[in-house]
């Protein structure tokens, strides 16, 4: 009996402590799988911007815009190539991953709206 009262216990403490751990890792999946979804966005604008015909005064511009959204996409690869969940720390890797990611996605979101500025 005893060691049910236990196991009871921390099954309930613990709990709170996993659902909190699952919020933070949706979180970060949410902020990386809206950045994935404009990756054909960029890749567009990249192409688009390649196909435009600009003076030699304006290719500097566009060459950056370019290198931006290049930038950004590269971003995301090493993001991902770098996330790998570890055994212990759990809360404080998801916090920092929130961190590296939104930065990531306001690099493509940012890169995207420039690219789009120019190109209207």
């Amino acid at each position: 009996m005893k060691h049910y009262l236990i196991l009871s216990v921390l099954i309930i403490c613990c709990k709170p402590a996993a659902n909190n751990l699952e919020q933070q890792r949706a979180e970060v999946m949410k902020i990386h799988d809206d950045a994935m979804a404009r990756m054909g966005e960029i890749q567009n604008a990249v192409k688009d911007l390649k196909e435009m015909p600009v003076d030699s005064a304006e290719q500097k511009q566009v060459d950056g815009l370019i290198l931006a959204l290049e930038d950004a996409e590269e971003g995301m690869m090493l993001w991902m190539e770098r996330y790998s969940e570890p055994k212990t720390e759990i809360e404080q890797f998801y916090r920092d991953q929130k961190e590296k990611i939104q930065i990531v996605a306001d690099d493509i979101d940012e890169s995207i709206a420039r690219a789009k500025k120019y190109m209207e």
